[in-house]
């Protein structure tokens, strides 16, 4: 978009800058961190990949069961505490990315994925 993205560093766990606009409806909107967890063999081979939005997390509000909590300052390259939201995921152009912010650590991302097999019902949702 705006700058070229090395786009090797589009690897499943990496953190994204994405303009998720035009969007209707609920979908998440505007230009927001995403993580990556297509495989990395479709990363590599399609001009497509499929992300989660992170949103960031206002103090008070809760998180809920099906979000997966987000520190600032990690290896993810957040700049506050923000939530990842699996049941927004979609598939993406790489057109759409903005920058690499980082990469979650691999306990981030097994938590991502817990949450992201619970909302396409691959796991019961009632533990």
């Amino acid at each position: 978009m705006l700058q070229a993205v090395d786009l090797a560093k589009v690897r499943r766990g990496a953190v994204l800058l994405v303009d998720l606009d035009p969007t209707v409806g609920h979908e998440i909107q505007k230009q927001r961190p995403c993580v990556v967890v297509s495989p990395d063999l479709y990363n590599k081979s399609l001009r497509t990949i499929i992300v989660i939005p992170i949103t960031g997390d206002e103090p008070g509000k809760a998180v809920f069961a099906h979000e997966v909590a987000l520190a600032a300052g990690g290896s993810g390259g957040l700049d506050k505490n923000s939530k990842a939201q699996p049941h927004q995921m979609r598939c993406v152009d790489k057109s759409r990315i903005v920058k690499v912010l980082g990469r979650l650590s691999v306990e981030e991302m097994l938590r991502v994925q817990q949450s992201a097999q619970m909302a396409i019902a691959e796991i019961p949702t009632d533990r």
